[in-house]
């Protein structure tokens, strides 16, 4: 059953992302407009979710003691759309750890994505080549017959900044069945 985008390595096809993962490349690759990430919000697996627009995303690349190093940081601006976990909403301070729950989930996908195309795949689709080709051609040149066998062990960092700019009517957390609100 095919899941997601297609991986190529050589005119070859090698595989298939999963769904999570095709989020995270289209993430990276700056091709998402609106989505929705749905976090985990407690340990009594209860979720929200956020609407996102257009994410921010900077990819960085740079040679290390002779070795590529890729930097992804991604700001995301979103709206919360549903909620159901215990806190609190109309706490700035609980807005915060919602926000650092989206960025812990967008932080993950990411992570997924990158282990799929170094580890599985071991094929470049994320352009962490293509960027160091553009920011650093003599690094570039000295590499790019290896690349094939570098890209798998490239390190990188992953920074998320999350901003919520609007809760909607989402402010306490839903009752529990059978329960009644005090309005």
């Amino acid at each position: 059953m095919i899941t997601g985008p297609a991986v190529m390595r050589d005119d070859k096809l090698v595989g298939f992302l999963n769904n999570r993962e095709g989020f995270g490349y289209n993430i990276i690759r700056k091709q998402v407009k609106r989505a929705v990430i749905t976090f985990p919000c407690d340990k009594d697996n209860n979720y929200g979710s956020v609407t996102i627009d257009s994410p921010k995303v900077k990819l960085d690349t740079k040679i290390k003691n002779n070795k590529p190093f890729t930097s992804i940081k991604i700001d995301i601006a979103s709206s919360l759309t549903s909620y159901n976990c215990k806190l609190d909403l109309s706490k700035n301070k609980n807005i915060t750890k919602v926000e650092n729950m989206v960025a812990k989930e967008t932080e993950s996908i990411i992570k997924d994505v990158i282990y799929a195309t170094q580890k599985v795949y071991k094929t470049d689709v994320l352009g962490f080549g293509e960027k160091i080709y553009q920011n650093h051609y003599k690094d570039w040149e000295k590499i790019e017959k290896n690349w094939d066998e570098i890209f798998p062990t490239v390190k990188y960092e992953i920074k998320v900044n999350a901003r919520i700019n609007s809760i909607g009517s989402v402010i306490n957390p839903a009752p529990k069945g059978g329960e009644k609100n005090d309005y």
